[in-house]
């Protein structure tokens, strides 16, 4: 990836005093929330991405050259993204992660889509919130994703999993829950989806 923004610098005609990370993320709740690693607020198209403790890692690039998949590190040492991930089901939200080249007055001179996925999974570890995403792209070529292993996390007629009908008890597993007709709840492993509108694996 340092090769990718090296030549986009370079192929910039004005001057690059600085360059950062922009992050949006589009929640299925209906938020959408967008940070940078900046030390000022970034504005894009009017659009004002926040200064935000988060990291990337472990890119995976395909063999057509296109990143399949990122993991982002969000900080949690507040908690403040404890109920964002607890309190919803976060499946099918989105991430757009862009490469932004700066001026010597941090104004936007241009900026890279890296990528532009789905939400995979994700995990608390330690202080920080580890999430997954995934190419609609490659989301298509990988029949085996369609398939869902890991238990539910959701306890059995709670608020968030929601079941009301009259079985008793369940086994955490999506067959289980496909049987009760309640897959929309269900929070273990995550069906892909692929976007209609997709070009280069983007999302539109």
């Amino acid at each position: 990836m340092k090769n990718i923004v090296a030549n986009f610098n370079a192929s910039l005609k004005a001057e690059i005093a600085a360059g950062c990370y922009l992050a949006e993320i589009a929640f299925r709740s209906g938020a959408v929330w967008r940070i940078c690693d900046s030390d000022i607020e970034i504005i894009v198209s009017g659009d004002i991405f926040i200064p935000y403790p988060f990291t990337y890692d472990n890119f995976n690039f395909g063999t057509s050259g296109e990143i399949e998949r990122i993991v982002t590190s969000l900080d949690n040492s507040d908690n403040s993204q404890t109920p964002v991930f607890r309190s919803h089901d976060q499946r099918k939200s989105t991430l757009k992660f862009w490469y932004a080249a700066l001026d010597f007055e941090s104004v936007l001179i241009d900026k890279l889509c890296l990528f532009s996925g789905y939400l995979e999974s994700y995990e608390f570890v330690d202080n920080n919130v580890i999430v997954y995403w995934i190419s609609p792209l490659y989301a298509s070529m990988q029949s085996s994703l369609n398939h869902l292993s890991a238990s539910c996390i959701n306890g059995f007629k709670d608020s968030v999993c929601a079941y009301d009908g009259t079985d008793v008890s369940c086994s955490h597993t999506y067959t289980d829950c496909a049987l009760k007709g309640n897959t929309a709840n269900f929070r273990g492993g995550v069906v892909s989806v692929v976007s209609g509108k997709m070009a280069q694996g983007e999302i539109r």
